[in-house]
């Protein structure tokens, strides 16, 4: 019993070394060099993002400013700005392919996700819902690049054997791959808004 006491009193009398906060070891110096690098990194985007910014003002703001028709820009078809002759600036055929993939991608992605999300939110119970919404939220991180080449590797075959045409690299292809990428996302936003 004596030396039970003993002990807590050596305990009590001898107080542990406070480590010393203010000494600066090597972890201080290359926790200040990380920092310095991100905030070097940080201003640089910064810098770049402005830096092209002004670029693509200064370029292109003579040309607005002067020789440029916007009647012709908007309601022409051609887009030939190397043309040596008269070169045409005319984003008609770009602002419909946007508007006829857009449209197509809607049409393929709104049915999947909505029964998607009415499904995992009403119907699926326990670990099917887990596992659905793990799916869900893995297929939603695919990258585009990846996308792409499925579109290429494998909806060009089909779309060419499907359909008799030369090329499968077409508004067909280019909506419902934008329209698969899309679902995984519109899924998971209207199952969250369902609750």
């Amino acid at each position: 019993m004596a030396s039970d006491t003993s002990l807590q009193e050596a305990a009590l009398a001898a107080p542990a070394e406070a480590p010393d906060i203010d000494r600066r070891n090597l972890d201080w110096y290359i926790d200040k060099l990380v920092q310095i690098l991100v905030f070097i990194g940080g201003i640089s985007a910064i810098v770049f993002i402005v830096g092209i910014f002004v670029f693509i003002t200064k370029e292109g703001l003579a040309f607005v400013i002067g020789p440029m028709d916007f009647t012709e820009f908007f309601t022409s078809p051609y887009w030939e700005p190397s043309d040596e002759d008269a070169p045409e600036y005319g984003i008609l055929a770009l602002m419909a392919g946007t508007a006829s993939v857009t449209g197509l991608a809607m049409v393929v992605a709104i049915p999947f996700s909505l029964g998607a999300a009415i499904f995992v939110g009403e119907f699926a119970t326990g670990k099917t819902r887990e596992f659905l919404k793990i799916t869900v939220e893995m297929l939603a991180a695919i990258p585009s690049v990846v996308w792409g080449f499925i579109g290429l590797a494998i909806m060009n075959p089909i779309i060419i054997q499907t359909f008799n045409v030369p090329v499968g690299l077409n508004v067909l292809n280019a909506g419902v791959i934008l329209g698969l990428m899309a679902a995984p996302i519109m899924t998971s936003i209207a199952s969250a808004a369902s609750r």
